[in-house]
């Protein structure tokens, strides 16, 4: 006797990545705001009823599009900060604040990089002031990383590697930001400079870099051996 529970199940999963495809993609091009419900419809192959049985609502919809565009960002970020940051009574390095600051940004340029419906979808957020992505349910556990962040550069500063005049919470926040705005502004860049490529392989990692350098050289304190070299 063929399975039909478990042959409904994919087909419901199937009709649930396909409107989750569709809307992703309506969202990145049109914003919250801009994105329609029937577009969205008919480009997934499915009706409104359907949409509205697995998503009660648009919002419903957005915040799973987000959730799913995210993929792992959470995770990988876990990861990524138990690696660099030890516990409170451990004390810090130079050399692990500089690498804990470029796995940052370098974890924010990929990230852009690798998601440019989902960067679309923030820079829509952005222009419209974030009213839409605040009504979203706040993750505990992402608040908690930030405030992990933020008490790293914290003590670092303390110990003389981040500049005094720093503030590390703005620090903190504008990683991503300067990510992300870069990586949207190819295009523009393009116009002002048209001999030059900014999107190939090699012109993103040399941009990968250069910010890297930015973010280092405009947050840590000079090392003994920079001053030396500077005399």
């Amino acid at each position: 006797m063929p399975d039909y529970k478990s042959r409904r199940t994919r087909d419901a999963e199937g009709a649930r990545q396909a409107i989750l495809a569709a809307a992703e993609e309506h969202f990145a091009r049109y914003g919250f705001s801009g994105a329609r419900i029937d577009a969205i419809a008919e480009d997934s192959g499915y009706n409104k009823s359907l949409i509205f049985h697995y998503f009660t609502d648009k919002l419903e919809l957005y915040r799973a599009v987000v959730g799913c565009a995210k993929g792992d960002q959470e995770t990988q970020l876990h990861v990524l900060l138990n690696r660099y940051i030890p516990d409170e009574t451990t004390s810090l390095t130079r050399q692990q604040v500089h690498d804990f600051i470029v796995a940052m940004v370098h974890f924010w340029f990929d990230r852009m990089a690798a998601n440019p419906k989902l960067r679309r979808i923030l820079m829509w957020e952005a222009a419209e002031e974030w009213q839409i992505y605040t009504k979203l349910p706040r993750n505990p556990q992402m608040v908690n990383r930030l405030a992990m962040v933020a008490q790293f550069l914290r003590r670092a500063q303390e110990q003389g590697f981040i500049r005094a005049e720093a503030d590390p919470t703005i620090l903190m926040l504008n990683v991503s930001c300067m990510m992300m705005a870069y990586l949207a502004s190819l295009s523009r860049h393009a116009m002002f400079f048209p001999d030059l490529d900014f999107t190939s392989p090699a012109a993103l990692a040399h941009a990968r870099e250069q910010l890297t350098q930015l973010v280092l050289h405009g947050t840590m304190t000079p090392s003994f051996s920079e001053d030396s070299d500077a005399l």
